[in-house]
């Protein structure tokens, strides 16, 4: 198996504060990224418990509110547009 067919390179957004939280936290341990997200994408797909407590998580929730993600995600459209503005 070479290399290209080993591993995916892709990009995601993260969250500002998580990630900084993140990348201090990971200056002590030894834990990257790469590694962190290998391991728990494993952990999703084979253990029910992991799967569940990833579900169930909402603090992560509360760092959109205020913001334009949040409300464009929980915007109702039969209600019309989501802004709109006085030309």
């Amino acid at each position: 198996m070479n290399n290209t067919e080993l591993w995916r390179l892709t990009s995601i957004k993260l969250l500002n504060d998580v990630y900084s939280k993140f990348r201090e936290e990971c200056k002590a341990n030894g834990v990257t990224l790469q590694k962190l997200v290998n391991r728990s994408m494993f952990l999703y797909l084979n253990s029910p418990e992991f799967k569940t407590q990833i579900k169930e998580i909402k603090d992560l929730k509360e760092n959109y509110k205020g913001t334009l993600i949040y409300e464009f995600y929980h915007h109702n459209h039969e209600n019309g547009p989501l802004k709109s503005f006085d030309i």
